[in-house]
């Protein structure tokens, strides 16, 4: 069994309706944000990159630690409050955005990101 570490994600990443041929050059990002402040820009919370490679194939396996320090109120009360504190993902190549996530992912340990192509 593996040792769970705290203030850490983990999942998968899968595309809906699609089957990219990646070509190496694309970047995956991952962010855990604090989702709750109107008006202004998220908190990120933390965030991974991973470099795909060509052929790469779906899924793709992820983990995520975040800090939960640096939330905008305590942590235990926001992750509660639905859209408090949720997460993102995007596929890029040179800094254009080909799949993202088209809804609010709330936190959990262990979640599954769809991802749909950019139009």
């Amino acid at each position: 069994m593996a040792l769970r570490i705290k203030n850490q994600v983990y999942g998968q990443i899968f595309i809906k309706d699609d089957h990219p041929t990646f070509t190496g050059d694309e970047m995956l990002y991952i962010f855990v944000r604090d989702s709750l402040r109107h008006e202004t820009d998220c908190i990120e919370l933390g965030s991974k990159t991973i470099q795909l490679h060509r052929g790469q194939s779906m899924p793709i396996l992820f983990q995520c630690l975040y800090n939960p320090n640096q939330a905008h109120m305590k942590f235990n009360e926001i992750k509660t409050i639905p859209g408090g504190v949720t997460l993102a993902a995007t596929i890029e190549r040179n800094d254009e955005i080909l799949y993202i996530n088209s809804t609010d992912i709330p936190l959990n340990d262990n979640i599954d990101i769809q991802l749909i192509k950019n139009e």
